[in-house]
């Protein structure tokens, strides 16, 4: 039995490794908000913060009995993030817009050019993934949703 997925738009614990985060950036730039085979992802939001240009995706996959969702946030352009600038967290909503888990929120730690963040559920049923990222203004994180 697989479940229904989406990648949810609008307001509403596992790290990954940089081979990870290339595998989702392929993903987001070859299949944006399709659903293949109980995976979907949502386009690349872009966003800057304290004169610091990101960029952010969702994704959830699921298999049968369980859905694992991904946050990604990514540097937009060249160079990297100095450490402790970005953050990502990953969330999991059903059907209903309950949230059903949320991941802890990793930050980047030395220079990074992209990571990721994710959670996982089990149970069957529609799944969404709507993830929040954050970004540092020189005096606090300022968070930035998934599109």
């Amino acid at each position: 039995m697989t479940a229904d997925i989406a990648v949810k738009h609008g307001p509403s614990p596992v790290a990954r490794t940089i081979v990870g985060a290339l595998v989702l950036e392929f993903l987001i730039g070859v299949a944006p908000l399709a659903v293949h085979a109980g995976q979907a992802v949502s386009s690349w939001g872009y966003y800057t913060i304290n004169g610091v240009a990101y960029k952010n995706a969702a994704t959830i996959s699921t298999s049968s009995g369980s859905a694992v969702a991904w946050t990604a946030v990514a540097k937009n352009g060249s160079g990297c993030f100095p450490s402790g600038w970005a953050g990502a967290r990953a969330r999991i909503f059903n059907s209903a817009g309950s949230m059903l888990k949320q991941s802890s929120i990793l930050y980047n730690s030395g220079c990074t050019v992209m990571y990721d963040q994710g959670t996982s559920v089990s149970g069957s049923g529609a799944r969404y993934s709507y993830g929040v990222t954050w970004g540092w203004t020189g005096s606090q994180y300022s968070a930035v949703y998934t599109l």
